[in-house]
């Protein structure tokens, strides 16, 4: 049996155990995956600790994690980010597996983003993923923050006067158990598209605001999928497992 475990902070609201369970049971293998809830100076302690063969990373760390690698695929060299650790000649290598999974969630859902203008709301390690997968099909995409720090970001203040066909939720707000918050008022939303990267509640008073919406659940498991496979474990990926993993997970 391997070990695999989540690196974050505040993760108690976490799916992963579970989905990582789901998946083993799934394809027939065993694996212990544990929620690690730590600060940032243990990290380096559990990057070293031989009993894991490979580890998944939430807020806030994908970003400070990667001092501690050895080599960064081409997508978190090019967002500074990273989800997913493995091991490959006695060294630590960095991934992102939400790029695969934000790509297949607008393919599933058939959402239409060429040359639509987006937000997203958050600048940490999975808004700059999704930022990067964005560009290639709209030059109008924008981080929302609480300060402008530059011409790809507008601040909350400035947001109103803009114009978004599609927002999307790639900050930790409305997860679990803060159900009742929102990052932006229902005022502001006017049924655009929203796609809200929490999944845990499955629908966030964000979502509520409008009927064309969709939560993160669909990209949490191809993100976990395409982890598994990078640590070694013989998954495939298709719609129908897919399907099928989201209906095992939502009962457990």
């Amino acid at each position: 049996m391997n070990n695999y475990g989540l690196l974050g902070n505040n993760i108690s609201y976490s799916k992963s155990s579970e989905l990582h369970r789901v998946i083993a049971k799934y394809f027939g293998f065993e694996v212990n995956y544990e929620l690690i809830d730590i600060k940032e100076e243990s990290l380096e302690k559990y990057l070293k600790n031989k009993f894991y063969q490979g580890f998944n990373v939430t807020k806030p760390y994908k970003e400070t994690i990667i001092k501690y690698l050895d080599e960064l695929s081409l997508i978190s060299k090019k967002t500074g980010a990273v989800n997913t650790i493995y091991y490959k000649n006695n060294k630590l290598y960095g991934d992102n597996t939400d790029y695969y999974g934000f790509k297949y969630l607008i393919s599933y859902y058939n959402i239409d983003i060429k040359n639509k203008r987006i937000a997203i709301l958050g600048t940490g390690g999975a808004a700059k993923v999704i930022h990067y997968y964005l560009k290639k099909y709209t030059s109008d995409v924008y981080y929302i923050s609480r300060t402008r720090k530059d011409n790809l970001t507008i601040s909350y203040a400035e947001f109103p006067k803009y114009d978004f066909d599609i927002i999307i939720n790639a900050t930790p707000i409305g997860t679990f158990p803060n159900i009742n918050e929102s990052p932006i008022s229902s005022e502001y939303v006017n049924n655009k598209i929203i796609i809200d990267l929490t999944y845990n509640p499955r629908e966030t008073k964000l979502m509520s605001y409008t009927k064309d919406s969709y939560n993160g659940l669909i990209m949490l498991i191809v993100q976990a999928l395409y982890a598994s496979k990078k640590w070694g474990n013989e998954v495939k990926i298709n719609k129908r497992i897919v399907n099928e993993i989201k209906e095992l997970i939502e009962n457990v």
